[in-house]
């Protein structure tokens, strides 16, 4: 993968090969631990890896098409409750 090689040399160039084995590493097992909870609900409990995966990737296409760069809710100041 072109993604995948050019994190390598990002990482290789600042932190050295052991850093990023490591960070590999943590971020395979956070994934395997989320197709672990995505396996437990109705919607993905029959669904192979690649099936959830690709799933996700078409629900994050759906929605980040859908977001705009202007925020419509404005933030408030927190209430002093007086």
């Amino acid at each position: 993968m072109d993604l995948e090689k050019t994190m390598q040399d990002l990482y290789v160039s600042r932190k050295g090969n052991g850093s990023l084995q490591i960070e590999l590493d943590s971020l395979k097992a956070d994934n395997e631990k989320l197709l672990d909870l995505l396996r437990t609900t109705c919607e993905y409990a029959e669904m192979d890896d690649s099936d959830i995966v690709k799933a996700a990737g078409k629900l994050k296409n759906k929605v980040g098409s859908g977001v705009s760069g202007r925020s419509s809710i404005r933030s408030r100041a927190p209430s002093t409750g007086t």
